[in-house]
């Protein structure tokens, strides 16, 4: 009879990943509506961080100032300067009509990813910003 040994396996994975929270930044407290949104269902987050996969969505502080940032571009500026110690929150720089516009947008980019996702219909970052634009005008 001969006799088998099974060897421990010396090799071990080591996976770090580092998750976006889905608000803060400079706009905590600003977009409530879209943030508990999001939070029904971890796959409404995930949606947008697929379309987002080639974008350098880790210099941001939340999945929200993401969306902000990198759909309504103007805000940007402001976002790094809130980080950089050197400007107010976006809730404290915009009237609440503005809010309710961005509230809106954001939104519809939230549930365009979603929708999106779900019919596994795969979106460019400049293609899902245009259908965004678009369905906000």
């Amino acid at each position: 009879m001969t006799e088998h040994r099974l060897e421990p396996s010396v090799g071990m994975r080591l996976e770090v990943q580092q998750a976006l929270q889905l608000c803060g930044g400079a706009t905590e407290s600003c977009f409530p509506e879209v943030e508990a949104w999001f939070m029904q269902h971890a796959d409404r987050q995930r949606a947008v961080q697929e379309i987002a996969h080639r974008k350098n969505i880790d210099r941001y502080r939340s999945l929200i100032d993401f969306l902000l940032c990198e759909i309504f571009t103007m805000y940007r500026p402001a976002c790094f300067r809130f980080y950089r110690d050197k400007g107010p929150r976006l809730i404290e720089m915009i009237s609440v009509e503005t809010r309710q516009s961005l509230s809106d947008g954001l939104q519809k980019a939230a549930e365009i990813a979603y929708r999106a996702h779900c019919e596994r219909r795969r979106l460019t970052w400049p293609a899902f910003v245009h259908e965004v634009l678009a369905a906000a005008a």
